[in-house]
């Protein structure tokens, strides 16, 4: 059994509701619904054994961090995005001080869930485990 770490990045959008909230998307459907078609494929099985979120937006690689309204605009199609696009991984390891957890035997794996631009690779693996 893999266990599973999930970290939800949920900017806050218009009339102060997360994105999830203003497309009306249940997170732990879309998770589920993931893990059933790996698990279908693979055979793994994977257990959620923690799920956190947060607001922030991640850093970039270059150091840059969009503000709310910057996200909005770049959502919204009204201002292109950041260029280079991927979030720092390195970012997010220490925020949520990964590394320390991972040694602890907390998860297995950590998956995100942010919407567009972001960042986000489909899938991105750091180091030995994961991290």
């Amino acid at each position: 059994m893999i266990k599973v770490l999930r970290i939800d990045f949920l900017p806050v959008m218009q009339d102060g509701l997360t994105l999830d909230k203003l497309y009306n998307k249940d997170i732990n459907v879309l998770h589920k619904n993931i893990l059933d078609t790996i698990t279908e494929i693979s055979g793994e099985s994977f257990q959620v054994v923690g799920v956190e979120s947060t607001n922030e937006i991640p850093v970039k690689e270059d150091g840059f961090q969009y503000t709310n309204d910057e996200y909005i605009n770049v959502i919204s199609g009204k201002v292109s995005s950041h260029s280079p696009d991927y979030a720092s991984y390195k970012w997010i390891i220490d925020k949520f001080d990964l590394v320390n957890r991972k040694n602890k035997n907390e998860f297995d794996e950590v998956h995100l869930f942010g919407s567009p631009f972001l960042g986000f690779f489909g899938i991105r693996a750091k180091g030995r485990h994961g991290l």
